[in-house]
């Protein structure tokens, strides 16, 4: 065996040595040891309680393990308790790793097999500072958070790639951000999913990164201030997002989903939970898409998105949702879903569907493509069309309040709708089997076809603008006197060259004799067209219909069956 006396070479080394520890002795504050690295290889398994100052170097196969008895606590200034150096294995913390910069750092070049926290990890307070931090580095499998992540930034990819899955059941608490991917070659090729609860300034902000299967919300994600989905710089989601039910995104002050900026991109949002922007400062909306920011396929809502005091859904400044806006449950705000120089061509709002605006269920008037609105369900405000196509279809279409339109606008309906509120468009139509009960007046700038049923009643209908009967098309009104009944008044021309179709509806009480002249149940400037054919509902009663000039008008006739 060797001795000092021996080996002039150790006996230098163990000068050294003695020396530096020495020297770390005297500047160890009193009572402690030395801040150590207390990882080891091939692994290490912390089961107590770490020194201050203690940190973890992995380096090349190297993996720790932290027990629930286990801790980190690195207060060495700007220092980050895990550090990973080399292609290093797995993480697992099941108790305490607190920092005064990150909590665990993989820096440029390095890589980790997976990290797994059930226990805590705590960061310093400074704006960079993070619980989790991948910076130019790869982590191979999965991220998951069982625990509690508290940081200025949660878990941030920056200029970095993951294969797996980012997961959360736990808690994160963040200033800045929850969940941040950017930098152009920060991709994850894998989801997020989120089970547990986020709550920072921006829940998830994604820039210049691309993350290639879906972004799954099962649990609550919440922004205080800023938007739950930040996108901007190219970031792109290429799985979509899913929110689902039972599951909330609350922001309390910009838009929960904010959408911006040429190339940021979602392919889809599928919402069966709760998007809610709580703010009481109008902001863009739940979900705002603009300056070419861009939902590249359907945005499908069978939950709630609720705008409050701002809108539902804006598509502005160039923003653009490429696929449909398919509701088949709420969406409400200031405005349901509002359009100013985005890009929207569909809206289909089926039989359950609500959409629901304090001052427009829909506010399209500046659009950068043509519109159509396919409405089966509600629209439960006013809807300012601009130039787009409004179909009412089914059997429940409704519309609570105005509808007006510009140059180009149509309204038709298709199935069987009541109105609920005054249309002012340019062209309005009832399709053949379309059934319309009036009882608002219509201003219609290229005229009012009808090919289908219209029942005005027994009040006066006004329509400013033409009314063209066509084949097939009939007009139903009530008649209970000569001078109580319904009227149809055109301000233009009153075609019922194709279709003089007329039907008399007295299923009320009436007290009109054999002979009697029912006049003006249509009043035009002018009238094309000569032939009424008039069908009733009365035992006892039949009409006769002629025009007279500019004037339709019917008598009555006692029938076969008896008299009055």
């Amino acid at each position: 065996m060797a001795t000092l006396r021996s080996c002039p070479s150790c006996h230098r080394r163990f000068l050294a040595s003695a020396a530096t520890a020495l020297a770390l002795a005297a500047i160890a504050p009193y009572g402690t040891a030395a801040a150590a690295d207390l990882c080891a290889p091939p692994s290490t398994t912390l089961s107590s309680a770490g020194g201050t100052g203690d940190f973890c170097d992995l380096g090349a196969g190297e993996s720790v393990v932290i027990d629930a008895n286990g801790s980190l606590n690195d207060d060495t200034p700007a220092s980050s308790a895990v550090r990973v150096t080399g292609a290093a294995g797995t993480i697992d913390n099941e108790g305490s790793i607190t920092a005064t910069d990150h909590g665990i750092s993989l820096t440029t070049g390095t890589s980790l097999d997976a990290i797994t926290n059930g226990g805590t990890i705590t960061s310093g307070s400074d704006a960079t500072d993070r619980g989790i931090s991948i910076n130019g580095a790869t982590v191979t499998n999965q991220i998951s958070n069982d625990g509690t992540i508290d940081a200025s930034i949660g878990v941030v990819l920056e200029n970095g790639a993951q294969s797996g899955t980012i997961t959360n059941t736990g808690t994160i608490n963040a200033e800045s951000a929850g969940i941040r991917i950017w930098q152009a070659n920060s991709t994850i090729n894998g989801s997020i999913v989120n089970e547990g609860e986020i709550h920072s300034t921006n829940t998830l902000h994604l820039a210049g990164n691309t993350i290639t299967g879906p972004v799954i919300n099962r649990g609550i994600l919440t922004s205080p201030v800023g938007s739950v989905v930040r996108m901007g710089g190219g970031g792109k989601m290429d799985g979509g997002l899913i929110n689902e039910e039972g599951a909330l995104m609350e922001s309390g002050g910009d838009d929960v989903l904010h959408i911006t900026n040429s190339g940021s991109r979602i392919d889809f949002i599928d919402n069966r939970g709760t998007m809610r922007l709580t703010s009481n400062t109008p902001s863009n909306g739940v979900v705002a898409v603009y300056s070419n920011g861009q939902i590249t396929n359907d945005l499908v809502n069978s939950g709630t998105i609720d705008g409050m005091a701002n809108r539902g859904i804006f598509v502005s400044g160039t923003g653009q949702i490429l696929g449909d806006v398919v509701n088949s449950g709420t969406i409400r705000g200031t405005t349901g879903i509002g359009i100013d120089n985005g890009t929207l061509a569909r809206i289909e709002n089926q039989v359950t569907g609500v959409i629901a605006g304090i001052d427009y269920a829909i506010s399209a008037v500046n659009p950068a493509v043509a519109l159509t609105i396919d409405n089966a369900g509600t629209l439960d405000g006013d809807a300012a069309l601009g130039p787009a196509t409004l179909n009412l279809t089914g059997t429940t279409a409704r519309v609570i309040g105005d509808v007006s339109g510009a140059a180009g606008s149509i309204v038709d309906v298709q199935g069987t709708f009541t109105s609920e509120g005054t249309f002012n468009v340019d062209t309005f139509g009832v399709a053949s089997g379309g059934s319309l009960t009036l009882g608002h007046d219509v201003t219609a700038t290229s005229g009012v076809t009808n090919a289908g049923t219209v029942d005005i009643g027994g009040g006066t209908i006004s329509i400013t603008g033409d009314y063209t009967q066509a084949a097939g098309g009939g007009l139903t009104l009530d008649v209970a006197s000569t001078s109580n009944h319904g009227t149809l008044a055109v301000s233009g021309v009153a075609d019922i060259a194709a279709s003089g179709a007329l039907t008399v509806d007295v299923s009320g009480a009436t007290n009109l004799a054999d002979g009697a002249t029912i006049a003006d149940v249509i009043t035009a400037a002018s009238i094309n067209g000569t032939a009424v054919s008039v069908s009733d509902n009365s035992a006892i009663l039949d009409f006769t219909g002629v025009v007279n000039g500019a004037a339709v008008d019917l008598t009555a006739h006692a029938n076969s069956l008896g008299t009055v």
